[in-house]
């Protein structure tokens, strides 16, 4: 594997390394940005439990992407060297991929950042809510004792369970 030669290793053989890497990132990075309106609507609907299904299947994607990422860390300390010897062509490929991995991240952060917010709505107008719920129940409760109506215990009971 390319990995244990970091200082040394031809350009073609780093090229085909780093295609593969970009590539499958980009492609990743796509998978997660289609996600995302999947994402959108479960929020929208309130849907817990399918949103939860999909930020797993998300997260099994971004694990991969960090993997494919931690492959090419030990060639960073010589990036523009390395560039610096490929063909214009490979290297306009190469940035361009990097360019598009760049702006599906950015999508995707904005998308997540909507999610975020809305989540953030739901939760407020949920709090008010259960906040006029249990003001309801002191004022049922108190109307109840002033009426004289004690809350009695249970007046059956199921012994055999």
């Amino acid at each position: 594997m390319l990995r244990r030669s970091t200082s040394g290793g031809g350009t073609g053989e780093w090229t085909v390394f780093l295609r593969r890497v970009l590539g499958e990132q980009r492609e990743l990075c796509r998978a997660l940005e289609a996600m995302c309106e999947r994402q959108a609507v479960l929020v929208r609907e309130g849907d817990s439990d399918g949103l939860m299904r999909v930020l797993s299947q998300r997260q099994a994607l971004v694990d991969r992407v960090a993997e494919l990422s931690d492959q090419v860390v030990p060639f960073r300390e010589s990036w523009e060297a390395r560039m610096a010897g490929l063909s214009e062509s490979d290297r306009r490929e190469i940035e361009g991929t990097v360019g598009d991995i760049t702006g599906l991240i950015e999508r995707i952060g904005r998308h997540d950042d909507s999610d975020r917010a809305a989540l953030e709505a739901q939760r407020d107008v949920l709090s008010k809510e259960l906040t006029s719920v249990s003001r309801g129940r002191g004022a049922l409760g108190a109307y109840s004792e002033a009426a004289g109506m004690v809350a009695e215990g249970p007046r059956y009971q199921d012994c055999n369970g």
